[in-house]
Order: C-alpha cells, then structure tokens, then sequence
C-alpha cells in the first residue's frame, strides 16, 4: 500500500491518472498494476516485465515488455519497446527507494 501512494505522488503517474493496484514480484520481475486514466471511466490492467540497470547514481526500471488490457496502449506500447529496445523509468527520490528496496 506504501508503493501504491508513493507512485500516485510520482509526477509521472499524476499526468496520467491515477495508481489503483500495484504489485511487485521480484521472483517473476514482473509488475501488476490498475490504473484509472484521466477521461477513462473504467481502469486498466497492465502487466510488465522488467530489470534493473544501474545508472550513475541512480537505477532505473527497464521495462521489457508489455501487456495491457486497452488494444491501443498494448500495440503503442510494444511499437515504443520495439523501437527503442525498451522503456526506461528511473528510480529517483523516495519512490525510487521504495522500490529499489522491494524488487
């Protein structure tokens, strides 16, 4: 429960909406998450597969794949993924902390 608050105060997940569910499980390094987008009326699903990299000071999340339960956020998702390879979140302040700690 102290991640989920912890990521609604994210300035990222703020932009979008809001963080309803999130579990982690570092044996799988996979991310369950239920978020409810700004003007969506239902939240969504999303399941994320991750690591860790080292970054000077700092780790991100590196986000591997995707699967979400919008057809749309699924397909652009993976285009980004393909794209670039991955997705990258750095773990910053105290969030990044918490969840350094736990994954």
């Amino acid at each position: 429960m102290a991640i989920r608050a912890a990521a609604n105060q994210s300035e990222l997940v703020q932009r979008f909406g809001r963080v309803q569910s999130l579990e982690i499980d570092p044996s799988t390094h996979r991310i369950f998450l239920s978020i409810l987008l700004k003007g969506e009326s239902e939240p969504i699903q999303a399941t994320l597969q991750y690591s860790l990299e080292a970054r000077a000071e700092n780790q991100d999340v590196v986000i591997s794949s995707v699967e979400c339960s919008k057809p749309w956020i699924h397909q652009l998702a993976a285009l980004i993924i393909e794209k670039n390879g991955s997705f990258r979140l750095p773990l910053e302040g105290s969030l990044g902390k918490m969840i350094v700690m736990i994954l």
